[in-house]
């Protein structure tokens, strides 16, 4: 059953790191088998090679590592709870910077952004969101769906018309898949959309639980041609569950 699983997670592109251990998590608690701790273990170690920019796997490895309860549907449960209820969180820190009256650009595809763009869509007024096809990989597609089916007007775009969409937005929001002490790891073309931001007044925020931070992704050494490491300072705020830092 596990070997499923990190099979699919492995050959997965377009989904972000949460959804990806959302999807992880629900087949442990639905297993109708006996699972051992260090098949759960063997099973995460093989989608951080797979993954290795996903710093929600190691947090993971750490938590059932470290618990001494062999019981795994139990921890299952404590986790799918952590990352449900991150999100309401998330959200209303969200609230407190983000424009009474928004039109957002957002890049790749990140579980955190659409679930928190549900969450506060009756608290604040969202004109439009701009979301890029993202290639390589395409996962705008994807986005675009996931937004339409919550009620949201969305219009995708190509890479190249980055500049375009910056003129008229006014907020950015983007997930990342793991957030280290002086930056984090996000979709290609992110760093780029963050620099040019600033030349249009267009305010930039990252959305994550704290799942997602680790210094141990630091020094990790990726393929570009899918992922970047990107400076802290090129977005305006990190919002997560416990609170918001601005620069």
């Amino acid at each position: 059953m596990l070997e499923r699983i990190v099979f699919k997670i492995s050959r997965n592109l377009t989904a972000g790191s949460e959804e990806l251990l959302f999807n992880f998590l629900k087949e442990l608690k639905k297993s109708r088998i006996k699972i051992e701790k260090q098949d759960v273990l063997s099973a995460l170690q093989k989608i951080i090679e797979s993954k290795p920019q996903m710093a929600v796997f190691y947090k993971t490895l750490e938590i059932f590592a470290g618990e001494k309860n062999e019981n795994i549907k139990e921890l299952t449960d404590k986790l799918i709870m952590k990352i449900e209820q991150s999100i309401p969180k998330i959200g209303d820190n969200l609230l407190k910077v983000l424009p009474a009256e928004s039109k957002i650009l957002t890049h790749s595809n990140s579980s955190t952004v659409i679930r928190t763009l549900r969450y506060i869509k009756e608290k604040v007024n969202i004109k439009e969101i701009i979301c890029t096809d993202s290639e390589p990989g395409g996962e705008g597609k994807k986005t675009e769906k996931d937004l339409k089916k919550y009620g949201f007007e969305v219009k995708r775009i190509p890479d190249t018309h980055i500049a375009r969409a910056l003129e008229e937005t006014n907020t950015i929001l983007i997930g990342a898949d793991a957030i280290y002490s002086e930056g984090f790891y996000n979709k290609v073309g992110t760093k780029i959309i963050l620099m040019l931001a600033p030349d249009f007044g267009v305010k930039s925020f990252l959305l994550s639980s704290t799942l997602k931070i680790s210094d141990n992704l630091k020094h990790l050494s990726l393929d570009d041609h899918y992922f970047e490491s990107v400076p802290a300072k090129l977005v305006d705020c990190i919002i997560t569950e416990e609170e918001v830092k601005c620069r």
